[in-house]
Parts: C-alpha cells; sequence; structure tokens
C-alpha cells in the first residue's frame, strides 16, 4: 500500500496530467478492530488482509484475503480503508495547490467532433442486435469483427483520417454503454446469468502445488 501511495504521489507532484490523485491502504483485522496499515507481526494476527487502491471518489482496487468473515464486516473493511484513502488524496491536492504544480495538458488530444455520432450511427444497431447471444466466445469473435470493420468505415474518404485509436474507444465506450443498457433492460448479463446470479465454479485441489494467479 504505501509502495502505490508513494509511486501514485510522485506522479500527482509532476506535471504528468492526471485527473485526480490515487492512494492506497492495507487493513487488518486484529482482536476485533480494524487496523490500518498493520505491521508484519501484527498480520501473523490479523483475520483479513486486505489491500485496496483508490480516488477521493471511488475505490478502483481490491486484493485481499480472509478468516471467513461475513459480508457486512468486509463492506466495512472496504469503507473504513477508503476513508484512509480520502485523507491522504486530500492531503496531496492540498501538497499540490501549495507547490503550484501545473500539468502540461497541450499534449492531449481533445475529443473528435461528431465522432461518438458517427461510430453510434453506424453500429448501435448491430451491437444490440450481437448481445442476443449469451455465446461469450462468438460475441468476443463479433465485437472485434464490428471493431475493425468501424475503423475500416469511419476512416475512408477521410471522414476520420489517422484516427484509428480515437475510433476504436469510441466503439469501446458504445459497447459498454449498450451492455449496461442491456442488463439493465432484460435483468440479465451477456452470458444469461441474472444480475444477482454468480457463475457456477468448479474446483479440484491438488492439481498443481503452490499455484498464484488472479
Amino acid at each position: 500500500a504505501n509502495a502505490i501511495t508513494s509511486s501514485a504521489a510522485a506522479l500527482w507532484l509532476s506535471d504528468v496530467p492526471l485527473l485526480k490523485p490515487v492512494a492506497a491502504a492495507h487493513v487488518g483485522y486484529i482482536d476485533d478492530q480494524f487496523v490500518l496499515n498493520p505491521t508484519h507481526k501484527q498480520m501473523e494476527r490479523s483475520r483479513l488482509d486486505l489491500t485496496m487502491a483508490g480516488t477521493k471518489d471511488a475505490v478502483l482496487m481490491i486484493e485481499g484475503a480472509a478468516d471467513f468473515l461475513p459480508e457486512k464486516l468486509m463492506v466495512d473493511a472496504v469503507a473504513f480503508g477508503h476513508a484512509s484513502i480520502k485523507t491522504i488524496t486530500a492531503g496531496l491536492e492540498e501538497l499540490s495547490e501549495i507547490m503550484g504544480i501545473t500539468k502540461i495538458t497541450d499534449t492531449i488530444e481533445p475529443p473528435v467532433e461528431g465522432l461518438d455520432d458517427a461510430v453510434n450511427d453506424l453500429m448501435s444497431a448491430k451491437m444490440e442486435e450481437a448481445f442476443g447471444t449469451s455465446d461469450k466466445s462468438a460475441l468476443s469473435a463479433t465485437m472485434s469483427a464490428m471493431s475493425k470493420l468501424v475503423v475500416a468505415e469511419l476512416t475512408k474518404e477521410d471522414r476520420f483520417p489517422d484516427k484509428d485509436n480515437a475510433i476504436r474507444a469510441s466503439f469501446k465506450k458504445m459497447q459498454s454503454r449498450v451492455m449496461y443498457e442491456h442488463a439493465k433492460a432484460t435483468g440479465e448479463r451477456i452470458d444469461g446469468r441474472k444480475l444477482n446470479q454468480v457463475r457456477h465454479i468448479d474446483i479440484d485441489s491438488s492439481i498443481l502445488p503452490s499455484v498464484h494467479g488472479s
């Protein structure tokens, strides 16, 4: 957590054009109490090992393990850690003002006027139709083909020349919007699961020793 906060602070206090500062917190649960940034010795008695990062507005990342703690306590642990993140990011914002940090913004390309509307007009109906399948592999292949198609269509005849990356980003943004609207309207994810339904998982132990993944 300290490494994340330190590196994020270095970026925030530089001229790199970040929109807001990021910080992290490590949360333990010892003797029925949350402990912020516990020591290695304290962690030997902790029933929770939670590392999280975020901004003042939202939690962006959570990694951790727990000793069969109830859901409400886990939610409280996230809130506890986020309170620390808010304090740190507020301090970084204040320090940036004191130091008079000026961000470099002239290298950031502004939004391409009319691009989102053009992508929406060309692909919205096709994308809504594509989300009618619950086969994720087929849907992924369809999305890849549609992304290539929209780039080809919008770069020909100099409509949006040399804007391939911007077109792909606009397509991705529309994909997220259509996916959200589909779930909201139908109450189902794209693979057919209900919004409160957990994916079925089978676990066989002792296949590989000491593996780790996320």
